[in-house]
C-alpha cells in the first residue's frame, strides 16, 4: 500500500475532495534520508489558521484533520536516540484547501563519528605530514601532522579509510582499511600502521672547493743557486666527511671509504697540517662508522704547485638490513689553483675612537626648543687600500672590498662632519678604484659603545680560482670615553648646616662658620652641563683682591689602562674653550687667583696614573644662555708610526657649556611704592639710605619687611639665587650707634637676680631675618623668572641705626653665605651688593605744634638732631594757634600771677590738667601717612589746676595783728614750693572754696563765738606785689570789733594750681605740653623729654629683649619716671618723708631713699637744664631697640 493509501487508511477512507465549505487535512511525513523508512515518534507541530501538534505514527506521519484552509508551516523535533540525527526539511510549508489533503515531508539522517589514528611500527604516533581520507556515505580528507583526526557527525554506514605519508620516511607510505562501519549516534576508531625507513646519505662538506697555492716568485737572476721553494703555507681546504640518516632509531652501523682521484695533494687530520693521513695505493682511506658518525675533518694542501682538477669521493658500505638504505656514493669536485695574492690594508689616524656620548640630545635653546646645530664627538679617520702580487698580474683582481666592525661599537661615515646622509653602511661595496687608487679610501669612525673594536677590510671574493685574497686587514681599535665630570655645589648638604649667629662672644659664630667642613661639589647631569645650567658668576675680585665667586670642579677621571692601546701613552687629552661672549678659564686651585692658559693638555700616560682636578671660573660675561663651550678632545704628535701621516685634533669627546652670569648691582633694589595714603618709608635720597620701619600703622614686624628684587645678565629663567642682608660690621657699635652696646647691661632673671645682658640676649625676632631659620647658613632662595628677575621679602632688624647692604649670590656661590662684613677671613669673598649702598634702619615720628598766637616755636634743629642720634626722624606736619575761645575757661592770666612781683601785666596762656581736654581737641588726628603722630602743645605757662585746692587754713585777727595778713598757702596734693594761687582760678570757679569768719569774745574765762558769717570775696586778694605764688592777702570782715577782748577767726580753703613746670605728657593722650618762652635748647630738651614719655620712657619695668634701665628713678626731684644719668645725688634731711626705692611711685634703680638728684645730663632727667643735653646710652639703647610704631604713654 502506498503512502497516500496508508494516510487515507488512517483517515478511515474519508474523501478529501475539495469543498469550499469544509476543512482540510494536513499530513506531515518524516522518513530516513538513507533508507526511506518511516520515522515513528518524531514530534510535529504546525502553525497556521488551526495550529496543532502530534507525534508521528508507525507510518512516519502526523495527521491533522479539520484544519481551516490557509497557509501552514510544520516544525519537526527529534528526541531520545534520534536527538543527534540531522534533520533535512524538504517540504514543511504549504497551503491547505477545504476538504483536501495537504502532504508535507521531512527527511532525517542518523550520524556518527569516525576517528582515524596513524602509528608507526614502533607504536608511536606519526606526527609527520599526513593526508587522511574517508569514503562512503560521506567522502572527505584532512591534512594533519598530529597523527589523528576525527571526522565528526558524518552519515552512519560503511567507509574506506586511507593514509598517505612521506615516501622517504616509510617503507609503506600508503596504507588503507575498508568496511569500517560508523554506528548510528556512536563512534568508531581506526588505527593505521606505517613501517619506518632509514635512508643513509654520505656527505662531503666543504665551504670552498679550491686547493690553492701562492706561486713562486720569479727567479732572481742575481742568485746562482736559488733556495728551495718554501712549503705551501696556504690555508688548507677543509673537508668534512659524514653521513645523514632519516631514522636514527634504525641506525646505520657500517663504515665507508674516502678516495681522491689523484695524488698531488697531502691530506691532514688537523687544520695546522701536522698530522698527515696515510692514504692507500688508490689514494683512499677507510673510516669506521664511529668516525663517520662523529664527522671526519680533513685538510687538503697542495704538494707540488701543480694546477688541475681533483675529485673526492665518499662511498658507504651497503647495510644488511632492508629497512636501512645506503645512498650514494657522494663526490666533491675540487680544483688546485695558483693564486694572485691580494693584500688589504688599514691605517688609522688614532688607535682610539671617541665615544659619542649623546650629549646633543640635551641641546636646547633658551626657549626649551631643540637646537639645529648639534655637537658630536670628533670622528677618527682610517685609510683603506689594497695591493696585488706581481704588479699587474696575469689575472688582475677586479673586485672591491667591504669594511666591517666587530662588535658594532662604531658608526662609519664618508666625511668628518658625520652627517646622516654621509653615513657609510658596512654592507656598502668599496670599489676597486677606491682601494687601488693613488690615494687611500677614507672613512671616519664615531664610537657608539665603549670597548675594543676590530675594523676589518675584507676584499670581495674575486670569483677567480687564480686570485687569492689575503685575510681581512684588521686594525684593533678601542672606543674610549673622554669624560669631564662637571660638579656643582651640594646645596642639599649645605642647607643642613646650622650655626647660631647669636653667640657670646660673636667671634664664636665666626669660628663656627670657618670651621664648617664645606661639602664636596657633586656631579651634574649631562642635561645640565649641556644646557649650560651649571651656572658660573663672572669673577669679580673683592676689595682684598680675592676671587669672590666660586669655580666649578671639573674632574678628568683616571683612565683605565686596559681601555687604551699601548701606542696611545703619548696621546694628550686637550681642553679647548670657545664662545661668542661668555668665557671661562681653568685653574689648578679652587680659590687661588692664578690661571693656566690654553691649550690645556694632559698626557694619557699621566691620566692612567691619577685623575686630574681642574676648576672652571667665569671670566667673560655671557650675552645668552650657554654661549661658552668647553670640550675635551684628543691630540697626538704629527708623525707617529702605524698612524696616518696627517692628523687632526679630535674634538668633543666630552663637552659642556657654561653661562657666565652677572648680577647687576644697579638692579638690586628695594621694590617699594607707597600707596596713595601712605608715607614713603623708603628714602633713597639720604646717605646712607633710610628705611622707616614704624610708619603707616605698621609696627614690628610688618614695618620691617622689605621686598627686594634683582636681575641677572643675561636675562634667564630658572637660576637659583639667594638674598641676604649684609650686616654692617659696626652694627650695635659706636661706629653706627654712637655708643657701644653697654658692656655692663643687666637684666633680672625670674628670681630677681641681675644677670649680664649681651647682644645675643636681644630678642631674636627683633633682629634682621634673611634666612628661613636664624641658624641656617644659606639665605632666602628664589628662582629667576623669564626676565632674569627674582623677588623676595626680607626683614630688617627693628634696631635703629643698623645698616645693611642688599647682597645677592647664586646657589653656585653658596660659600658667600659665610660672608661677614669686615672679618679678616670671612670678609674676603663678597657677594654682589646693591649699588644703593648702605640701608639704615630708621623710625619716623610726626607731630603737630599747637601754640598761643603770641608764642613762637623754638628752633627745631636741635630737637631733630637729638632724635636723629637715636635714628628717629621727627617731622612737623601741621600747626595750630590757640585763642581763649578754644577753652571753656579763659586760660589767660597776667604774667605777674605766674611770676610774683614781676609787675608784668602781659597776658600769658596756661595749659594744665584743668584745661588739657580743650587743648587736646585741637589735635588733627593722625592719618595713615602721619602715624605715629604726637601733639606738641606749647604754652606760656604750665600749671596743673584740676581739682587743685589748698589746706583749710585759719587766720586770727586780734589787737596785736588786726590785719590785713599775707598768708602762704599749703596743699596736701602738691609739693610746697609748687602751690600756686591764681585769681580767677585757672580751673574756673570762685577763688575761695571755703571763706567764713567768726567773732570771738573773751568772757574772762574763755573765748566764745558771738557772731559769724561769710567772708566777702574782696577780703581775699591775689596781689601783684606778692613775693610768692602761694601767698594771698586776707582782711577781716568790716564792722566787727577787734580789741583786747574781741578777735576775728577767718577760715579759708582756696582753689590752687600745681606748678610751674617745663612740660608734661598728659595721660591717655599723645600730647606733650611744653612751656615756651625759654631758651631754644631748653625747649628742645623738653620736647624730646615729653616725646620720650609718650614712647614709654624712662622704662622701669623689665621688657623682654631689652636690658633693664640701670638709672631710672621716681620723685626725688621730679614727677614720673626719669633718668639719673650724670646726676648728683643729695640725700634727704632727717624728717623728710621716707621714700622706698622698691615701691611703685617711689622706685629708684640705684636704691636711694629720700633725697634729690641734680644736674643730670640726659634728656630724660627730671627737670630742664639751660644747656642742651642728649640721650644717655641707656635711654638711647631703649630707643633703638623699641618698636616706636605707637605712642604708648
Amino acid at each position: 500500500m502506498g503512502l497516500m493509501e496508508q494516510i487515507k487508511s488512517k483517515l478511515g477512507g474519508k474523501s478529501v475532495k475539495a469543498c469550499p465549505l469544509k476543512t482540510g487535512v494536513v499530513a506531515v511525513v518524516v522518513t530516513r534520508a538513507d533508507t526511506g523508512a518511516p520515522v515513528q515518534g518524531a514530534k510535529v507541530s504546525i502553525t497556521g489558521p488551526s495550529p496543532g501538534s502530534d507525534t508521528t505514527s508507525d507510518i512516519g506521519a502526523a495527521i491533522f484533520e479539520g484544519r481551516t484552509p490557509g497557509d501552514y508551516k510544520a516544525k519537526v523535533g527529534l528526541s531520545g536516540a534520534m536527538k543527534t540525527w540531522r534533520l533535512q526539511e524538504l517540504n514543511v510549508a504549504d497551503s491547505v484547501a477545504a476538504a483536501s489533503l495537504t502532504l508535507m515531508r521531512a527527511d532525517v539522517q542518523p550520524l556518527g563519528d569516525l576517528v582515524v589514528k596513524v602509528v608507526d611500527d614502533q607504536g608511536r604516533t606519526v606526527k609527520d605530514a599526513l593526508q587522511l581520507n574517508a569514503s562512503g556515505a560521506f567522502t572527505g580528507g584532512h591534512n594533519t601532522n598530529s597523527g589523528s583526526h576525527t571526522f565528526e557527525k558524518i552519515p552512519s554506514g560503511k567507509y574506506k579509510v586511507d593514509v598517505a605519508a612521506p615516501f622517504d620516511l616509510f617503507e609503506n607510505p600508503q596504507e588503507s582499511k575498508s568496511d569500517v562501519v560508523v554506528p548510528e549516534g556512536g563512534k568508531v576508531t581506526v588505527q593505521l600502521v606505517l613501517r619506518i625507513l632509514n635512508a643513509v646519505t654520505p656527505v662531503i662538506d666543504s665551504k670552498k672547493t679550491e686547493v690553492l697555492y701562492e706561486p713562486l716568485p720569479p727567479p732572481d737572476p742575481n742568485v746562482a743557486v736559488p733556495p728551495p721553494p718554501p712549503p705551501n703555507a696556504e690555508t688548507p681546504l677543509h673537508l668534512k666527511l659524514r653521513y645523514t640518516e632519516t631514522r636514527s632509531e634504525k641506525p646505520f652501523r657500517d663504515g665507508g671509504v674516502f678516495a681522491l682521484d689523484r695524488g698531488t695533494v697531502d691530506v691532514f687530520r688537523n687544520e695546522a697540517c701536522t698530522t698527515k693521513l696515510a692514504l692507500g695505493p688508490g689514494n683512499d682511506f677507510r673510516f669506521s662508522n664511529a668516525q663517520l658518525s662523529a664527522g671526519v675533518d680533513l685538510y687538503l694542501r697542495d704538494r707540488d704547485r701543480t694546477a688541475g682538477p681533483l675529485v673526492a669521493t665518499l662511498t658507504l658500505d651497503p647495510p644488511a638490513d632492508a629497512a636501512i638504505r645506503a645512498l650514494g656514493p657522494t663526490q666533491r669536485g675540487l680544483l688546485i689553483k695558483a693564486l694572485n695574492v691580494v693584500q688589504p690594508k688599514i691605517v688609522p689616524e688614532y688607535k682610539v675612537v671617541l665615544l659619542e656620548r649623546g650629549l646633543h640630545k640635551h641641546q636646547k635653546n633658551d626657549k626649551g626648543q631643540a637646537e639645529a646645530d648639534l655637537h658630536w664627538a670628533g670622528a677618527t679617520r682610517i685609510e683603506l687600500s689594497a695591493t696585488q702580487t706581481g704588479g699587474v698580474p696575469a689575472h688582475p683582481y677586479n673586485g672591491g672590498g667591504k669594511v666591517s666592525v666587530s662588535p658594532s661599537h662604531v658608526e662609519l661615515f664618508t666625511h668628518p662632519d658625520c652627517k646622516p646622509d654621509q653615513k657609510f653602511e658596512p654592507s656598502t661595496a668599496i670599489t676597486n678604484a677606491q682601494l687601488f687608487g693613488l690615494v687611500p679610501f677614507e672613512l671616519w669612525l664615531r664610537g657608539k659603545a665603549k670597548g675594543k673594536v676590530t675594523v676589518k677590510l675584507t676584499m670581495d671574493d674575486p670569483k677567480d680560482g687564480l686570485i687569492r685574497v689575503k685575510p681581512p686587514a684588521a686594525e684593533d681599535l678601542s672606543v674610549v670615553e673622554l669624560l669631564g665630570t662637571l660638579h656643582r655645589q651640594n646645596i642639599s648638604a649645605i642647607k643642613a648646616f646650622k650655626v647660631d649667629p647669636y653667640t657670646e662672644p660673636e667671634s664664636d659664630y665666626h669660628t663656627g662658620l670657618k670651621d664648617l667642613v664645606w661639602p664636596e661639589q657633586k656631579p651634574v647631569s649631562d642635561e645640565l652641563k649641556v644646557q649650560g645650567k651649571r651656572w658660573l658668576h663672572l669673577q669679580v675680585a673683592s676689595p682684598t683682591g680675592d676671587p669672590s665667586h666660586g669655580r666649578a670642579k671639573l674632574l678628568l677621571p683616571k683612565l683605565n689602562a686596559a681601555d687604551w692601546p699601548a701606542e696611545t701613552d703619548d696621546y694628550k687629552l686637550v681642553i679647548k674653550v670657545e664662545g661668542a661672549d661668555g668665557a671661562v678659564t681653568l685653574h689648578d686651585k679652587e680659590n687661588e687667583n692664578a690661571a693656566t692658559t690654553q691649550p690645556w693638555e694632559f698626557k694619557v700616560s699621566d691620566l692612567k696614573t691619577a685623575e686630574k682636578v681642574l676648576w672652571v671660573e667665569g671670566s667673560g660675561e655671557s650675552k645668552a644662555l650657554h654661549d661658552c663651550k668647553l670640550d675635551i678632545g684628543l691630540t697626538r704628535a704629527d708623525a707617529v708610526e702605524k698612524h696616518t701621516a696627517a692628523k687632526r685634533d679630535l674634538r668633543n669627546g666630552d663637552w659642556m657649556r657654561f653661562t657666565v652670569l652677572s648680577i647687576d648691582p644697579a638692579e638690586i633694589k628695594i621694590d617699594y611704592t607707597p600707596e596713595g595714603d601712605e608715607f614713603n618709608a623708603w628714602d633713597a635720597t639720604s646717605n646712607p639710605k633710610r628705611f622707616y620701619i614704624n610708619v603707616n600703622k605698621k609696627g614690628d614686624p610688618e614695618g620691617r619687611r622689605i621686598k627686594v628684587q634683582m636681575q641677572l645678565k643675561p636675562h634667564l629663567a630658572g637660576v637659583p639665587v639667594r638674598f641676604m642682608l649684609v650686616a654692617d660690621k659696626d652694627n650695635h657699635k659706636t661706629g653706627n650707634w654712637g655708643f657701644d652696646f653697654p658692656a655692663d647691661a643687666k637684666r633680672k632673671d625670674g628670681k630677681g637676680v641681675k644677670q649680664d645682658f649681651k647682644w645675643k640676649d636681644v630678642k631674636t625676632s627683633w633682629k634682621h631675618k634673611d634666612k628661613p631659620d636664624r641658624k641656617d647658613v644659606l639665605h632666602w632662595g628664589e628662582v629667576t623668572d623669564k626676565d632674569g628677575k627674582a623677588k623676595t621679602k626680607l626683614k630688617l632688624s627693628r634696631v635703629g641705626g643698623d645698616k645693611f647692604r642688599l647682597g645677592i649670590y647664586i646657589d653656585e656661590d653658596a660659600h658667600l653665605a659665610k660672608h661677614i662684613d669686615g672679618h679678616p677671613e670671612l670678609g674676603k669673598r663678597v657677594p654682589v651688593t646693591s649699588a644703593l649702598g648702605d640701608i639704615q634702619v630708621w623710625r619716623r615720628v610726626f607731630y603737630q605744634a599747637t601754640r598761643p598766637q603770641n608764642l613762637a616755636l623754638p628752633a627745631l634743629a636741635g630737637f631733630d638732631n637729638s632724635q636723629e642720634r637715636v635714628f628717629l626722624g621727627p617731622e612737623l606736619v601741621n600747626q595750630h594757634q590757640m585763642t581763649p575761645g578754644d577753652f571753656s575757661v579763659d586760660p589767660m592770666r597776667p604774667h605777674w600771677q605766674y611770676n610774683p612781683n614781676s609787675g608784668d601785666n602781659t597776658l600769658k596762656l596756661c595749659i594744665g590738667t584743668h584745661n588739657i581736654k580743650d587743648a587736646l581737641k585741637l589735635f588733627q588726628k593722625a592719618e595713615k601717612k602721619t602715624t605715629p603722630k604726637f601733639h606738641v602743645i606749647m604754652c606760656d605757662e604750665q600749671f596743673d589746676a584740676k581739682d587743685g585746692r589748698t589746706h583749710t587754713t585759719e587766720l586770727i585777727f586780734d589787737d596785736a595783728d588786726p590785719g590785713p595778713q599775707d598768708e602762704a598757702m599749703d596743699s596736701a596734693q602738691m609739693q610746697t614750693h609748687k602751690v600756686s594761687i591764681f585769681d580767677p582760678p585757672l580751673q574756673g570757679g570762685a577763688l575761695a572754696m571755703t571763706a567764713k569768719w567768726e567773732m570771738l569774745e573773751h568772757d574772762g574765762a574763755k573765748w566764745k563765738v558771738r557772731a559769724k558769717g561769710k567772708l566777702p570775696v574782696a577780703k581775699i586778694e591775689v596781689r601783684a606785689d606778692r613775693d610768692s605764688r602761694r601767698k594771698v592777702r586776707v582782711s577781716p570782715p568790716d564792722g566787727q570789733p577787734i580789741d583786747a577782748t574781741h578777735c576775728i577767726r577767718v577760715t579759708i580753703k582756696l582753689r590752687a594750681a600745681d606748678g610751674g613746670y617745663l612740660g608734661w605728657a598728659p595721660n591717655d593722650s599723645v600730647a606733650a605740653v611744653i612751656k615756651g618762652g625759654r631758651a631754644d635748647a631748653s625747649m628742645q630738651d623738653t620736647m624730646a623729654h615729653e616725646m620720650a614719655h609718650l614712647f614709654g620712657q624712662t622704662r622701669y619695668k623689665t621688657k623682654e629683649g631689652m636690658p633693664d634701665h640701670p638709672l631710672y628713678y621716681q620723685r626725688r626731684g621730679g614727677s614720673g619716671t626719669h633718668c639719673a644719668h650724670g646726676a648728683a645725688w643729695t640725700a634727704g634731711n632727717p624728717g623728710d618723708p621716707a621714700l622706698d626705692p622698691k615701691k611703685s611711685g617711689q622706685l629708684d634703680a640705684q636704691g636711694h631713699g629720700a633725697g634729690k638728684y641734680d644736674n643730670g645730663d640726659c634728656i630724660l632727667f627730671a627737670y630742664g637744664l639751660p644747656n642742651k643735653v642728649e640721650w644717655c646710652e641707656h635711654c638711647a639703647l631703649d630707643f633703638v631697640l623699641s618698636d616706636l610704631s605707637k605712642l604708648n604713654h
